[in-house]
């Protein structure tokens, strides 16, 4: 409606498993920190297609998106390989349900664009950091 206030923030459409550029987002960013034995968050890890590059890195991980049926599509992948390092939590961006200052890295790939407040978004994925 025009002259309303409310913004609608188009959903991004979540990378599919196997896609190259999920396999070179984590190839630069391992080729730039260390994953291992860390806890890392993935904000907005959508259907977990790039989270799931990152289960081989030995480190537990932390895929939070705002879609249930995203997360659930990658709850089943994960129980069908029997991988219990990642935790999934659904939330919104406004609040992460993640202690202040337990995380060790956050991901997140083309994600801010599509939350209703940058700012907002980019202080909780601040609080819980370490």
């Amino acid at each position: 409606m025009l002259g309303s206030t409310e913004q609608t923030i188009a959903r991004g459409k979540p990378a599919e498993y196997q896609q190259e550029i999920v396999k070179l987002r984590y190839r630069r960013t391992i080729e730039k920190v260390s994953l291992a034995n860390k806890v890392v968050a993935d904000f907005g890890c959508g259907n977990g297609a790039q989270t799931y590059q990152f289960v081989k890195s030995s480190c537990k991980i932390i895929a939070l998106d705002i879609d249930y049926d995203h997360l659930h599509t990658f709850s089943r992948l994960l129980g069908s390989q029997q991988i219990e390092s990642v935790l999934l939590i659904q939330c919104d961006g406004f609040r992460l349900p993640i202690a202040t200052g337990s995380i060790d890295i956050v991901l997140s790939y083309e994600v801010l664009e599509h939350v209703a407040d940058e700012s907002v978004a980019l202080h909780e994925i601040y609080r819980i950091l370490k």
